[in-house]
């Protein structure tokens, strides 16, 4: 049971290559975060994303734009036969571009992951906990009006901080969980000298979680109210008729009924961002 289901996120950052062929764009994005630290110092670290679009487009270096992407992986081949696993990002929408991005001021990194505990590792480095948690996220899509099922595994890293603020009992293998986290990637060397891209989405806020037990539990219910319905007697459903007969109301009691028309929510609005023009295909 997968109580839990998200895999989309919000990115915005600089082209660094691109490259449009066989009906597809595959580019990369530079995603700078800045930030100060406790001694007042300016921090900054580089997310590299690699993202695909649907389309042919012409996308150049030094373009900024603002992506809505879920994650996806694959399996290359890598030196001797070796399998090297890739994390990239399959664009969803553009929500905004502009040719310069020295004339964008923008830094986003939100991701709101759900779906199923496959792993948890915890590390410790000095005086730094830390628990490494594979996700297993489900999507669906439709193909040729039969809908599919596609999951895609993460890794979440959760400091000691949040993991002792958010989960009591902690985390087990099968529980479904959901939260707010960004990407980061880090470039490393693996056994095979494969030069791999690792992807890590650090947690800033958890949104939920049902262990496996309490799952179990719902399922069971659900199952045993199912049975309860399906072995109701047939012949309570029969009544007479004649006791069922509408009752006339006078007409200017049913004027009191009429439906109410709701007013359009004016104030959910999406709000134009002004420093990016629309892209044209």
């Amino acid at each position: 049971m997968k109580l839990f289901r998200s895999n989309v996120g919000l990115i915005a950052g600089t082209i660094t290559s691109s490259n449009a062929a066989n009906g597809q764009t595959a580019f990369w994005v530079d995603q700078v975060t800045c930030w100060t630290d406790a001694q007042g110092n300016q921090k900054s670290r580089t997310a590299q994303v690699q993202c695909v679009h649907e389309g042919e487009l012409d996308l150049k270096a030094g373009n900024a734009v603002l992506l809505r992407t879920c994650v996806k992986t694959c399996e290359n081949v890598g030196n001797n036969g070796s399998k090297i696993n890739v994390t990239y990002y399959k664009v969803l929408n553009f929500l905004g571009f502009s040719p310069d991005s020295n004339d964008v001021q923008l830094s986003l990194n939100q991701y709101t992951l759900g779906g199923n505990v496959g792993s948890v590792d915890q590390k410790t480095s000095g005086n730094n906990t830390w628990y490494n948690v594979t996700l297993a996220m489900t999507r669906s899509y439709q193909v040729n009006n039969n809908w599919q099922d596609e999951t895609h595994w993460v890794k979440l890293v959760i400091n000691q901080k949040m993991f002792d603020q958010n989960f009591k009992n902690g985390i087990n293998t099968g529980d479904s969980m959901m939260v707010e986290c960004e990407l980061t990637t880090n470039s490393y060397v693996d056994k095979h000298q494969n030069t791999v891209l690792g992807n890590e989405f650090r947690v800033n806020r958890v949104l939920g979680q049902v262990t496996k037990a309490e799952s179990q539990l719902l399922k069971s219910q659900q199952t045993s109210q199912q049975g309860n319905f399906n072995s109701q007697p047939q012949q309570q459903q029969q009544q007479p008729q004649q006791n069922f007969a509408p009752q006339q109301q006078p007409q200017q009691q049913q004027q009191n009924f009429q439906p109410q028309l709701q007013q359009p929510q004016q104030n959910f609005a999406p709000q134009q961002q002004q420093n990016f023009a629309p892209l044209r295909q």
